[in-house]
C-alpha cells in the first residue's frame, strides 16, 4: 500500500449515490482525502485535485464535463461497466466494474505515481511535504 506524506485531493464523480460512497470509501482508506460529486463540478479545475475518477454514467449526462475533464492537468480514471467504451480521451485510465481485486487501487496508485514522476521531470518540486 502506498503511504502519501500529505492526503492527496481525489474527485470522484458518479451519479448513483452507492457507487459514489463506495469509492470515496476505498479512496479514505487508502490515505487520500476523496471529495464527491454527482457531476462534473463547474469549478473543477479550482479543487486542487490530483486525480479524478468519473463513472460512465456521468460522462453520458454532461458532454460538458468531458471537455472540462480532458483540459485538466491531472490523471483521469473511468470506471465503466461495459466490455468497451466510446473513444476515450488519451491519457485516461478505463476500470471495469466491478471492481476486481485490486484495479481501481493500482489505477489510483499509478496515477498518483506518474503525477510526481511528471512534476519532477518538470522540475516541480514538492514543499513542506507535499507531493507535485
Amino acid at each position: 500500500m502506498t503511504v502519501f506524506p500529505t492526503a492527496p485531493k481525489i474527485l470522484v464523480i458518479a451519479p448513483d449515490d452507492a457507487l459514489r460512497q463506495s469509492l470515496v470509501f476505498v479512496l479514505a482508506s487508502l490515505g487520500t482525502a476523496p471529495v464527491a460529486s454527482p457531476v462534473v463540478p463547474r469549478e473543477v479545475g479550482l479543487g486542487g485535485f490530483r486525480c479524478v475518477i468519473i463513472d460512465e454514467a456521468a460522462l453520458e449526462k454532461a458532454a460538458v464535463g468531458i471537455r472540462t475533464l480532458e483540459r485538466l492537468d491531472v490523471p483521469v480514471i473511468l470506471t465503466t461497466s461495459g466490455p468497451e467504451h466510446r473513444a476515450v480521451p488519451q491519457g485516461w485510465t478505463v476500470v471495469r466494474t466491478p471492481f476486481m481485486h485490486s484495479g481501481l487501487i493500482d489505477a489510483v496508485n499509478a496515477a498518483l505515481a506518474n503525477e510526481v514522476f511528471v512534476n519532477a521531470i518538470r522540475g516541480v518540486i514538492p514543499t513542506d511535504g507535499e507531493q507535485g
